[in-house]
């Protein structure tokens, strides 16, 4: 374990968003999470972070311990096998966890290539991406209670799995800290084909569909992705920022009477989801800064930082973009990031 007094944050978030907190406590193992009851016995702000993608640092200062979980220094330390299941450290990043997965030969998690983060916050997230979501592949979430002390599995049922949405997300002043996560990868896991752009991808290689690896599926999504959003190395992002809407049958057709164009698609419950890029066009918003934040000239739904951008601007810019999507059309957008604020 080290811990770090006034650290920055700056770096440690993909909106390269400028902020410091009161302190940076880096574990190394799990020997370390049982200090963390008499560490943060007396914090009342205490923030977990893993790469920082899908983060809002939207002041400057914050009173914060801040918790992160160092990566196992190999792949093969941090993935154990249970059962029929794959224990992996929390720690870990998701995109090479994912390339192990596809070099192994196993199937699950090969749609969900290329996203950014620690696989810790995965399931706060319930990640997805091109029809697939973790939850489909995740058996439990272990967390560990640090004013307890104690470790705790969470089946896939209790972690409340929604779309972008987990108990996680729901109720994040909870005294927990992911620790690992089991999954179903296998080699017989039927491919995942049917969302648009994947086939056509694969094709566009020279593949055929149905006789695709996960391997090679995982290239193509991974082609896709970098041809819709911006490297956070070159143009610091926090990827998609806002989530799609789902929205009754009875209000899609009333969308439908004053925007015929409006990308849609069924949910299994009958509710249709709709996309929040083409409302976002409609506002005229995209083209507009708050300070240096600003969006994607490729895609309305990403949030970027031009250069010196504060998380006052992004938060700026995230509720101008709310306001006006709701007055034009009543829909309220959900952001997709966690916001850290002071107080």
């Amino acid at each position: 374990m080290r811990i770090f007094p006034k650290a920055d944050l700056t770096g440690r978030n993909t909106l390269a968003l400028p902020a410091r907190c009161a302190r940076l406590i880096e574990l190394e193992n799990r020997t370390d999470f049982k200090q963390l009851k008499e560490l943060l016995e007396e914090d009342s702000h205490v923030c977990v972070l893993g790469e920082g993608s899908n983060t809002v640092f939207v002041d400057t200062d914050l009173p914060h311990t801040v918790i992160h979980l160092k990566p196992p220094a190999t792949m093969t330390q941090g993935i154990a096998r249970e059962n029929d299941l794959f224990v992996v450290d929390a720690g870990l990043s998701w995109r090479e966890l994912v390339q192990w997965s596809v070099n192994q030969g196993l199937g699950g998690i090969e749609n969900l290539a290329a996203i950014p983060g620690a696989c810790g916050a995965a399931p706060v997230q319930n990640i997805g991406a091109y029809g697939v979501e973790l939850k489909d592949v995740l058996e439990w979430v272990e967390v560990f209670d640090w004013q307890q002390g104690l470790f705790q599995r969470l089946s896939n049922a209790e972690c409340q799995f929604d779309y972008r949405n987990s108990l996680f997300k729901r109720e994040p002043h909870r005294p927990w800290l992911i620790t690992r996560l089991a999954l179903r990868l296998r080699p017989d896991t039927p491919l995942r084909l049917g969302y648009t752009g994947v086939r056509e991808a694969l094709q566009a290689q020279g593949i055929s569909p149905q006789q695709a690896s996960y391997a090679q599926v995982a290239q193509a999504i991974t082609a896709l992705r970098a041809s819709k959003l911006p490297d956070p190395r070159t143009l610091p992002n926090a990827g998609s920022f806002f989530k799609n809407p789902v929205i009754s049958a009875q209000k899609l057709q009333a969308l439908l009477a004053q925007w015929p164009a409006l990308p849609h698609w069924k949910q299994a419950d009958g509710q249709h989801k709709v996309s929040a890029a083409w409302l976002i066009e409609k506002t005229g918003l995209k083209n507009q800064r708050v300070g240096d934040a600003g969006f994607y000239n490729k895609h309305a739904l990403i949030l970027v930082n031009h250069g010196q951008a504060t998380g006052a601007d992004v938060a700026g810019l995230a509720k101008k973009v709310i306001e006006s999507v709701k007055q034009a059309c009543g829909i309220v957008l959900e952001s997709e990031p966690v916001t850290v604020r002071a107080t």
